[in-house]
């Protein structure tokens, strides 16, 4: 392709006549976006295309590409990490529980990378950063800093559109557009921290398989795609949750019940719309608290304990987490974290 009008004319024709990008057209297609090669026109004709059609694995993939080729990563990979992949726009409905659930992962020796990027259009909840913020946690570090407190607490936050600025450009674009673009569906997955590992929350049944695909084409080596809670990686407490997962290419789809583990319940809603409120109540289970988080905690941590192969069995796993929460020790590996990212913290722009 010689131009962004030929991207539009490949992927606008309507239902019966849009084709999908190659990967390489795709990757060329947001470099010519972030080159400002293309009109604002474009990018919300661009937009609005690739919702109405549906980006497929190879286009998910080169979208990625684009972006992680101008991103700042963090080159030297933690062995045995995961990277969670949220919802940027947060949730509206029920408690957030993933940083949490990180804590206790943490706890237990899976060093795991949260990110997210505030206010994100169209929702914007409740999301990651904010939680974190409002628990104390210092999200200014250099990138050369936020690797020691990977290595160091088995947790980090990376502030993605810190450390991807070309992306972080498309913001106007994505308000004015009004509704959730390719933007919201791939900005889960840049792995800025290359995590051998990767569990990422889709809302829909439709991206199970193509998001499975699109981060397999990357050469993850392991995946996990959640339908969970409010489109987040957290397994649902009141009914079955779906899940794909890929092992070296290897794929199982296969549904995870709370009631053959002894969880029945709903999910705890959400307690305010500010994250102070949320973060208010995830302190209060981390400090021996009770009720439908903490068992949403237990659950979802004991399970993924089991997933990254911390713990023999599901049930090895939950009894994991019941005894890190318990014991107090996701409150300690918040602490830790809190007094971690403070001493690496800077001011300086990355």
């Amino acid at each position: 392709m010689n131009s962004f009008k030929e991207v539009i004319q490949k992927v606008g024709r309507g239902e019966k006549l849009a084709k999908d990008l190659t990967r390489e057209e795709a990757r060329q297609a947001l470099e010519w976006i972030f080159e400002g090669k293309a009109s604002p026109f474009q990018t919300g004709a661009f937009f609005a295309a690739m919702r109405m059609k549906g980006e497929s694995a190879e286009e998910t993939a080169g979208l990625v590409e684009a972006v992680r080729a101008r991103a700042i990563q963090l080159r030297s990979p933690v062995e045995g990490a995961l990277d969670l992949g949220e919802p940027y726009d947060g949730k509206v409905k029920t408690l957030h529980v993933t940083v949490p659930v990180a804590l206790v992962l943490a706890a237990a020796g899976v060093p795991v990378i949260l990110h997210s990027a505030p206010e994100t259009p169209v929702k914007k909840g409740v999301e990651t950063q904010r939680v974190l913020e409002a628990l104390g946690v210092e999200i200014r570090s250099r990138p050369e800093k936020l690797l020691e407190i990977l290595e160091g607490e088995n947790l980090v936050f990376l502030p993605t559109e810190r450390l991807a600025p070309d992306f972080a450009k498309l913001r106007p674009e994505r308000e004015a557009y009004g509704l959730r673009p390719f933007a919201n569906h791939v900005e889960k997955i840049f792995n800025l921290a290359n995590a051998a590992t990767q569990m990422v929350g889709i809302y829909h049944r439709p991206y199970l398989e193509p998001m499975g695909k699109a981060l397999n084409l990357l050469g993850v080596p392991r995946i996990f795609i959640v339908q969970g809670v409010e489109g987040f990686t957290e397994l649902h407490l009141s009914r079955k949750t779906l899940v794909l997962k890929i092992e070296r290419g290897a794929e199982e789809t296969f549904w995870i019940d709370p009631a053959e583990y002894g969880f029945r319940g709903e999910e705890e809603k959400a307690p305010d719309s500010r994250a102070e409120k949320h973060a208010e109540r995830v302190l209060e289970i981390l400090q021996g608290g009770s009720g439908p988080a903490r068992e949403s905690i237990l659950w979802n941590a004991g399970v993924k304990l089991f997933w990254m192969k911390k713990a023999a069995t599901v049930q090895e796993g939950l009894a994991q987490a019941e005894s890190l929460l318990s014991s107090r020790k996701a409150l300690e590996k918040l602490e830790a974290l809190k007094r971690a990212s403070e001493e690496k913290a800077s001011s300086e722009k990355v």
